[in-house]
């Protein structure tokens, strides 16, 4: 039984983590599991595990408030799902034979790399895919790279246009083929490390299928659904998840991604990539601080 002032702060920090994990697209689990090592004390194994499970609840409310928004690539994101399951099982199984330190710090050196790219190399100065207007009139460069694409009939690419809530149209063609590699690392590290999977399956969706941002975001959050499933059954086959703590996580986050999935619907593309950047830095310096000063 936790006392009720740990309750609180395990609510606070689940509403916050909801809010960022809708709001860019992953599953929350870098800020989860750093409070559960750094601040709670637990042991490596099952600050991931207890993670992973709550992410699947994260998962859940966020791509509920997308359903609505209409912002998910169904298609793709199926077509993720089945190769990230695979992944995930076997990251959450990867976690019995590493030591709970050396994952911790595995965990805080993943999170360097990619709120690194994210800062400084962001994906819409590599490659941006630019909705059409409420009157269906292509904008600027994206419209002569529509005009000039073929009529593509190849394996798993796709031509697609959304048309989401607001009257907002997203038209892009999306390129899977080349993304299947990521999705299953994307649920290796889901697995592995207690995330959601978004840190690698948002880029993917962006840079290499093609999706808009705010598309890519939101069918990230849809895909966890079933990465997050994957591995939190896998914890909790292995004894990893804290029930008396994932309880008062679910409440808050499942608050939290409600809220920032609307946040996100408001900011540009830019400011997304570099808020999801400088949280994971800041992050991943308080683990590998925490870590290094540990007993």
């Amino acid at each position: 039984m936790i006392d009720i002032f740990l309750a609180l702060l395990i609510l606070i920090v689940a509403v916050g983590t909801g809010i960022l994990s809708a709001t860019v697209g992953v599953g929350g689990g870098f800020i989860m599991v750093s409070f559960m090592i750094g601040y709670m004390g637990l042991k490596t194994q099952t600050a991931v595990g207890t993670s992973a499970f709550v992410i699947v609840f994260s998962a859940l409310s966020a791509s509920v408030a997308y359903f609505r928004q209409k912002r998910i690539d169904y298609k793709v994101g199926i077509t993720a799902a089945c190769f990230s399951i695979p992944g995930a099982l076997i990251g959450g199984y990867t976690t019995s034979f590493i030591p709970s330190s050396a994952l911790a710090l595995l965990f805080a050196f993943a999170l360097v790399i990619v709120g690194t790219k994210m800062v400084f190399f962001p994906r819409e100065r590599v490659k941006g895919v630019e909705p059409i207007d409420e009157k269906g009139a292509l904008t600027n460069s994206h419209a002569r790279r529509k005009r000039s694409l073929p009529r593509d009939k190849s394996f798993l690419r796709w031509k697609t246009e959304i048309v989401d809530a607001a009257g907002h149209k997203f038209a892009y063609k999306s390129n899977v083929l080349p993304s299947l590699p990521f999705f299953f690392l994307a649920g290796f590290f889901s697995g592995l490390f207690g995330i959601g999977g978004g840190i690698v399956i948002v880029p993917t969706l962006q840079i290499i299928a093609g999706l808009p941002l705010h598309l890519a975001v939101a069918t990230s959050m849809f895909t966890m659904i079933f990465t997050s499933t994957s591995s939190g059954l896998t914890h909790v086959l292995l004894g990893n998840v804290m029930f008396d703590y994932a309880v008062f996580l679910v409440l808050g986050i499942i608050v939290g991604a409600q809220g920032g999935a609307r946040v996100a619907k408001r900011l540009k593309s830019s400011a997304l990539e570099r808020f999801f950047g400088v949280t994971m830095l800041l992050i991943s310096i308080y683990l590998l601080l925490t870590e290094a000063l540990a007993p």
